[in-house]
Parts: C-alpha cells; sequence; structure tokens
C-alpha cells in the first residue's frame, strides 16, 4: 500500500544493479516513474544455488502497479544465468502483477542462460512472467531477447509468460526474440512466449526482425496460447 514517484531521470551507468524485490522479500508497492528513464540499467545475475533468479529493475512485484516508467540499457543489457532452477527476467521485472505506460530501450540485449534441461525460463522485453489475473498495457521494447537453448523456455518480445486469465494490450516489440530450434518446449512469439488459459493479447503489433525457437511454438505474435486464451486485433511484419 505504499506509494513511490521519480521526479528526476536516474543514471545506473556506475552500477551493477540488485533488481528490487525477490521471493523473500518481494515489492508490494505501487511506482509511478511519471514519465521519467531510468538510464543504464545493468543487471549480471549469476544464480549458483538451487532456487529461482528475478532480473530486471524490479525483480519479484507480487501486487500493485509498476506504470509510466522508461528502461535504457547499458549495452552489458541483463545477463541472467540459471543453475538448477528457474529464471524470470524483463527489462522493466521479472515477475509482476500490473505494469502500465512502460518502455525498454538501448543498445544491450536481455539474454538468459541455463546449464539444466529441466529448468524453466521466463525472459520478456517488459517482463519475464505476468502474474495471474495481471494486466500489461500501453508498453513497447525494442531490445533483443536471447535466450540460451536449455531448459522449458518461455520468450517474447514483450512477455515471456502470461499467466491464466493475464491481459496483454496495446503493445509493441521491434527486438530480435531468439531460444533453441528444438520443438520441445521452446515457445517464442514477437509479443509473447506462452498464454496460459483465459489469457488475452489483443491490440498488439510485432516487427520484430528475428523470431526463432522450435518450429512449431515460434510464431510473430505468439509462440502458444493454451485453451480458452483470446487474440484479437494483432498485426506483424518482419519488414
Amino acid at each position: 500500500s505504499y506509494y513511490f514517484a521519480l521526479s528526476a531521470d536516474i543514471d545506473l551507468s556506475d552500477y551493477d544493479w540488485t533488481p528490487i524485490g525477490n521471493v523473500t522479500y518481494p515489492f508490494k508497492g505501487n511506482f509511478d516513474g511519471r514519465g521519467h528513464c531510468v538510464n543504464g540499467l545493468k543487471v549480471m545475475k549469476v544464480e549458483t544455488v538451487s532456487g529461482a533468479a528475478y532480473d530486471g529493475l524490479f525483480g519479484y512485484a507480487s501486487v500493485g502497479i509498476l506504470r509510466n516508467l522508461g528502461v535504457r540499457l547499458a549495452d552489458a543489457g541483463i545477463q541472467a544465468n540459471s543453475a538448477d532452477g528457474s529464471a524470470y527476467v524483463g527489462g522493466i521485472a521479472g515477475y509482476a502483477h500490473n505494469i502500465f505506460n512502460c518502455y525498454v530501450v538501448g543498445e544491450g540485449a536481455i539474454g538468459v542462460s541455463s546449464s539444466e534441461m529441466g529448468d524453466y525460463i521466463y525472459a520478456g522485453g517488459i517482463v519475464g512472467s505476468l502474474d495471474d489475473n495481471g494486466l500489461l498495457t500501453n508498453c513497447y521494447a525494442t531490445v533483443n531477447v536471447k535466450v540460451e537453448p536449455k531448459g522449458i523456455v518461455n520468450v517474447g518480445g514483450i512477455v515471456g509468460y502470461g499467466s491464466s486469465n493475464s491481459t496483454i494490450s496495446c503493445t509493441y516489440a521491434t527486438g530480435d526474440v531468439e531460444t533453441g530450434t528444438v520443438d520441445y518446449r521452446r515457445y517464442a512469439g514477437g509479443i509473447c512466449g506462452y498464454l496460459q488459459t483465459e489469457g488475452t493479447l489483443t491490440n498488439s503489433l510485432a516487427v520484430n526482425g528475428r523470431i526463432i525457437g522450435g518450429d512449431s511454438y515460434s510464431n510473430r505474435i505468439i509462440g502458444h496460447q493454451e485453451s480458452n486464451s483470446t487474440l484479437d486485433a494483432n498485426y506483424a511484419s518482419p519488414e
């Protein structure tokens, strides 16, 4: 129930950033960027023990709203390594409930590597995983998102994984989206990698130059959608 707001742009170029919030101590407040930008974000996270890594400006934001915020990645970008666990990685947040009016740009990329075939990877230009009943709207990302081809991968230009009853709307992505090409659980989409039951994706534009994933699960808009999910008024072009 706390509210935070930025009064100016912030320069993080001299820092190796520690994301705000994790599973033990999640961020539960409301954050309003007021149209300002966090410049030079760099996150170099190596998970060396069992458990999940949550990487972005915010790591784990389980409730509340992140809004009106821009992030410009440093050249080093965001790089996460999952070892015997899961990784949630995004420019704004690794895991979040509501994100409104946000963008992620810059020369840096969002990257994840995994050492185990059983690891679960969620990576997106804005957010790695959008919570159940979560909402993401009026957002865009121009950064590349690349996941090394091990584990069960969900990767998208905006959202890696949209949980049940989540809604994604009014977004666009221009960055490349890449993971392995083996069909077994390599979900890659220009906007969203994987959308669960009752999820919705509407009014979005995928103009990614390249999308690489499992042959059956690599698509311009969404890698894979479960039953009763809704797609409407979405457009795509490789040009």
